[in-house]
């Protein structure tokens, strides 16, 4: 599974119940919907949707990860207004961001 995961405004999960819908439901509402879908704050929400969907993306028979917390995104650079961007959760777990007008931003984490 390579952790890529996508956010739009019309997002949905792409496993179906229980699956992403409630992160990004979650996560909107954390971030506030009103940035702009470039912002750092949107590309945020990708990164934790994707880390939200990387712990759960087994088989479904064992059970999923309950975060407790969120660890801290740190970004290479500002990615608001960009459409590439990188860096870390927690300063451990690596990703990169791209973003797509049609699909906002991609997230793919750097972990197996």
């Amino acid at each position: 599974m390579s952790g890529q995961s996508g956010l739009s405004a019309g997002s949905r999960s792409r496993r179906g119940q229980g699956g992403v819908t409630g992160a990004v439901l979650v996560a909107f509402l954390l971030a506030g919907c009103e940035s702009a879908p470039t912002s750092r704050a949107a590309a945020e929400v990708a990164v934790f949707v994707a880390l939200v969907d990387k712990a759960n993306g087994c088989s479904e028979e064992c059970g999923g990860t309950v975060l407790r917390r969120l660890p801290t995104v740190r970004w290479d650079s500002d990615p608001s207004g960009k459409n590439k961007a990188s860096g870390s959760l927690g300063g451990t777990v690596g990703f990169k961001a791209t973003y797509d007008q049609s699909q906002g931003w991609m997230v793919e984490l750097q972990a197996c």
